[in-house]
């Protein structure tokens, strides 16, 4: 049984999903925030800091200036390439004239936090999908073995329960099949507005 209630729970998620959404936000937002003060430090009334954010925000822009927006691994991938280029010279000065060193700090956390519980969530997808696809495998095959014995029984002795028997099973099928496509078009249509 608990291979066909696993195969029933197809749609659950994976419990690190959630968490790690959160943790995304957060990284995001502590990208906006540094973004935002280096922004308002172009117009700054000493030269020195002026500047320095202004050779920021061109770092910025080059990883991304809305790389919160790019999917997880090109996320991750711009997020750590610009803390890796303001680690060092002369961003690292930039950053400390302008004293946004914890943000640069608390970016780096949450990074090394999002990609912590991206793996974890990976490792846990990888332990569950190959069990998963072979309850699907089992359960699909006697489902199939059941319909063909229902479907020989009411051939040969067919009985107004029988026919109640399939019409029920037709209608619980029919059902499934909707709700399937309506979850695929609603998917496809969220992957197309972004």
């Amino acid at each position: 049984m608990s291979a066909f209630s696993g195969i029933c729970n197809i749609g659950r998620k994976n419990p690190l999903t959630e968490r790690l959404s959160a943790i995304n936000e957060s990284v995001d937002r502590l990208f906006l925030g540094f973004r935002k003060c280096v922004d308002a430090f172009q117009y700054h009334w000493e030269d020195d800091k002026r500047e320095a954010a202004e050779r920021l925000v061109n770092v910025i822009r080059r990883h991304g200036w809305s790389l919160y927006r790019f999917g997880y691994t090109k996320q991750s991938a711009a997020t750590n390439a610009l803390l890796s280029e303001l680690d060092k010279e002369p961003s690292s000065a930039d950053v400390t004239l302008l004293a946004m060193q914890e943000w640069t700090e608390r970016m780096k956390s949450g990074q090394q936090e999002f990609e912590g519980t991206l793996n974890q969530r990976e490792a846990l997808d990888a332990i569950e999908k190959p069990v998963l696809l072979e309850t699907r495998k089992q359960v699909y095959a006697d489902l199939s073995a059941s319909l063909n014995y229902l479907e020989s029984m009411a051939e040969f002795n067919a009985t107004p329960e029988m026919e109640e028997l399939i019409n029920t099973i037709n209608e619980v099928i029919t059902n499934v099949t909707t709700s399937a496509k309506a979850r695929r078009t609603r998917r496809e249509s969220k992957v197309e507005s972004n």
